[in-house]
């Protein structure tokens, strides 16, 4: 039976997010066959942990320059999107930020 009981503070490298895989002559399931990012979703999922924290943003303030709506980010480059104000008055216009 594939080792589905990692716990999030045992991943200390990629390597730690290869699944076993499934019993040979049987199709894998979700947590036996995801790799990388998505195994440490589902793993967390499984730990109640919210690991990319999909709560909605606040919709109920335009963000600013010195009041932001912060949208946090896994790797170097940070996405900022405005979908207007009144929220949806048009499409998400994206910039990205990076320090580079």
């Amino acid at each position: 039976m594939p080792n589905v009981d990692r716990r999030i503070e045992d991943i200390n490298s990629e390597a730690d997010l290869l699944p076993e895989g499934a019993e040979i002559g049987t199709v894998p399931t979700d947590v036996e066959q995801a790799t990388g990012l998505e195994r440490l979703e589902i793993l967390g999922k499984m730990q109640g942990i919210d690991i990319f924290d999909m709560k909605p943003l606040p919709s109920d303030r335009l963000g600013t320059l010195k009041d932001p709506i912060m949208v946090r980010s896994f790797g170097e480059e940070q996405y900022c999107g405005c979908t207007g104000c009144p929220a949806d008055s048009h499409n998400v216009k994206w910039i990205t930020v990076s320090g580079s």
